[in-house]
């Protein structure tokens, strides 16, 4: 949890129920630090009964934790009572519609303050004292002092009305400015108890069960919730991580917040396939998300249809760092290159369809662009490839195959302006260094036979690559 916390920074959300609450809270604490604890929001995830003696627990938890308190930004919640702003006037244009607010209110104790005790001129002449009266009374106040009082009404920020003979000073609160005419974005901070609407799992089995028309995941959770969440935590181009995907919310959420607001925020889940999950539910799901469905009810639900969506199956790969062992890391870690380089779509290269066993040449049409070299002795031909091509200015990224860490920058010196070149598998293994427990270290006479055993294998391998060019550049190319 600490390695997938600490990858990218940010802000984690972890649910639980009232069970495992307590324990749970210590553990973070001693994995993240008590400093950086921020809240513990309280759902209500079940309505309860009016049945049985006992005490029914209705709430569940989700812990929230920060990599740094200190420098974390959480939004603020857009004003819900807007309907509220009813009153236009001549400044509507920059100001926004106007509700009003008493200027005077009762204080009391230290509250009170003497200096904002003080009389107002109406406009027929009377003076006004807090609380509506000709005469000074205790416990009462004006909210704004008499310098911002006489802005206010040289700034048509003030209203003196007059019903049944009786004066009354009242203030305009603008939906676009404050009090000092500065425009503003009207808000509210979040709370921790949330209590927004359709907020429970039984809203999210019916969710679940609209796309599906059955019951095919147990307690879901509601797409109100994780939309709280991410609306409180996340920016526009936020990445969103989920590790225990289930029915697949998050993704669901993600998306549908990104049309209300235009943002591109990425998602990435992480199940197994227990039962089928993965390819039953999480991804069939939010695959009848983007392309739209239809529920039992015969309701018609349009698609988010600017998304894309992809799954990957992981496996597992010897840690040993054996030659074999590492091509077969960096073939493998094709996709994640796709998803780190945003670019997904295979291309020829420099007009040239490639053999895949060779490299594989990426490009979105937008400028993004990756080049896959598992052979380096291919280097060469890409580069005299590249150098043939007219140059426009986009560059791309090279990853190469090599057993250390150099990743071939004088063979692709005709080209370097072209290219940003990265050594594989050295990156990878050096971000997994960061994530991974450490092994323990083998005895000298243990890793020498072993570096000896393994440089014998290798040895004997038989390499029968021709370096001829049909070899590298397979004019019938090949799938992925």
């Amino acid at each position: 949890m600490r390695s997938l916390y600490f990858l990218r920074g940010g802000v984690i959300f972890i649910s639980i129920d009232d069970n495992e609450q307590a324990p749970l809270k210590l553990l973070c604490d001693e994995i993240f630090g008590s400093n950086n604890f921020i809240t513990n929001l309280l759902w209500q995830s079940t309505p309860g009964s009016n049945t049985g003696k006992a005490i029914k627990t209705v709430t569940e938890y989700v812990l929230m934790y920060a990599k740094q308190k200190e420098k974390l930004n959480i939004n603020s919640k857009p004003v819900d009572d807007i309907k509220k702003y009813k009153f236009k006037d001549e400044h509507l244009e920059f100001r926004g519609p106007y509700v009003t607010n008493k200027l005077d209110r009762r204080m009391t104790g230290s509250h009170y303050s003497e200096a904002l005790n003080y009389p107002i001129d109406m406009p027929d002449g009377t003076l006004l004292y807090p609380g509506c009266l000709t005469e000074k009374q205790d416990h009462w106040n004006w909210r704004w002092s008499r310098q911002k009082v006489e802005w206010g009404v040289a700034n048509d920020f003030i209203l003196f009305e007059k019903k049944k003979g009786k004066w009354a000073i009242y203030f305009k609160q603008y939906l676009k400015v404050d009090n000092n005419d500065i425009a503003i974005e009207r808000s509210l901070t979040y709370q921790n108890l949330v209590l927004e609407n359709a907020m429970n799992a039984a809203r999210g089995t019916r969710e679940v069960m609209d796309i599906f028309s059955e019951k095919k995941f147990d307690y879901p959770k509601p797409l109100a919730l994780i939309s709280f969440i991410l609306n409180m935590a996340s920016k526009q181009n936020s990445t969103i991580l989920d590790f225990f995907a289930g029915s697949g919310t998050t993704l669901h959420a993600t998306m549908q917040l990104n049309a209300e607001d235009g943002g591109h925020r990425k998602c990435i889940l992480v199940t197994n396939n227990e039962n089928n999950i993965c390819e039953e539910v999480t991804y069939e799901r939010n695959k009848r998300v983007i392309q739209g469905y239809t529920t039992p009810k015969g309701e018609e639900v349009e698609g988010f249809h600017d998304n894309n969506l992809r799954y990957y199956r992981t496996n597992f790969l010897s840690r040993d760092k054996s030659v074999k062992n590492m091509r077969q890391l960096v073939r493998l870690a094709t996709d994640m290159l796709c998803i780190k380089n945003d670019v997904y779509i295979e291309a020829e290269f420099c007009g040239k369809k490639i053999n895949p066993n060779i490299a594989r040449y990426f490009d979105n049409g937008q400028g993004n662009r990756m080049l896959v070299v598992y052979e380096e002795r291919a280097i060469q031909l890409l580069v005299q490839l590249m150098a043939q091509t007219e140059d426009d200015g986009i560059k791309t990224m090279v990853y190469v195959f090599s057993p250390g860490a150099d990743p071939y920058t004088d063979d692709f010196e005709d080209v370097a302006e072209r290219v940003k070149l990265c050594a594989l598998p050295s990156a990878i293994y050096e971000a997994y260094k960061r994530v991974l427990p450490k092994r323990k270290p083998k005895f000298l006479d243990e890793a020498l036979q072993e570096m000896k055993t393994q440089a014998e294998a290798e040895a004997n391998v038989q390499q029968t690559l021709d370096f001829g060019e049909n070899d590298y550049m397979n004019e019938e190319g090949g799938d992925a």
